[in-house]
């Protein structure tokens, strides 16, 4: 189980109008609709242990451990695309990394 939050610049407003489907690659939509290619992705891991309100959304008990991932993107530009929060049930999870950069950034 998990909660994520994402919160795109005003930018993006028109996301708004996409149904859930059409958010299943952010990364291919923005490309296709707004011409912007992901350049950067800053990315915080931490463990810690469920609120109650977590607990209730995630379905496990309170103080159960859980994964928290916050997340930065950034265009080719360096100006913010969005920030996002995951909060992952700590039962099941796997971490994989694969990090990519845009020619001009390796210069």
């Amino acid at each position: 189980a998990i909660i994520e939050k994402t919160c795109f610049s005003e930018d993006f407003s028109a996301l708004l109008e996409e149904g859930r489907e059409g958010l299943q690659s952010i990364a291919r939509l923005l490309e296709s609709k707004f011409h912007v290619q992901i350049a950067s992705l800053d990315m915080t891991i931490e463990l810690s242990f469920a609120s109650k309100h977590e607990a209730d959304l995630l379905q496990i008990s309170p103080n159960s451990p859980v994964m928290i991932v916050n997340g930065k993107c950034m265009d080719e530009k360096l100006h913010p695309i969005y920030r996002s929060k995951q909060i992952i049930a700590g039962d099941k999870f796997k971490i994989a990394a694969t990090q990519s950069f845009l020619n001009n950034a390796m210069k």
